[in-house]
């Protein structure tokens, strides 16, 4: 699961950005702030967590329902949290793998992305999405 160290560090890659002070700089924020996140002492509010994706490029739905589970402290809603963030993950993956597929240039290929994109949302194991790669 993405934390906030993980996403404080992609996004200051993503960003181009040459240290930790300049993304706190940014962002408008202090350096312990951002510290505080790279330790995982806190996380990031709502809006700084969907500027913070975009920066990494990465999909805010997905970022939020993991910034919420790592802040939970009852591991019953934390689990809800981890669960609708697989399950974000796993229909971005599938909408690659179907774009994929419905821009190959052969029969074959288009077939085979199409079915990974089913196989991706049908595995399922207690609750957590599983997504099988070959």
């Amino acid at each position: 699961m993405l934390t906030a160290a993980d996403l404080a560090d992609a996004a200051r890659t993503g960003a181009g950005l040459p240290s930790f002070y300049a993304l706190a700089r940014l962002l408008d924020v202090s350096d312990n702030t951002v510290s505080n996140w790279r330790h995982g002492r806190a996380t990031p509010d709502d809006l700084t967590a969907v500027r913070l994706a975009e920066m990494a490029g990465l999909d805010a739905p997905l970022v939020l329902a993991a910034m919420h589970a790592q802040r939970c402290t009852d591991s019953r809603v934390r689990s809800a949290w981890q669960a609708l963030a697989a399950r974000a993950a796993a229909a971005a993956a599938c909408v690659i793998l179907s774009l994929a597929a419905w821009h190959a240039d052969d029969t074959q290929t288009r077939a085979s992305a199409g079915l990974f994109a089913l196989a991706a949302l049908a595995l399922r194991h207690r609750d957590r999405l599983i997504i099988v790669t070959v």
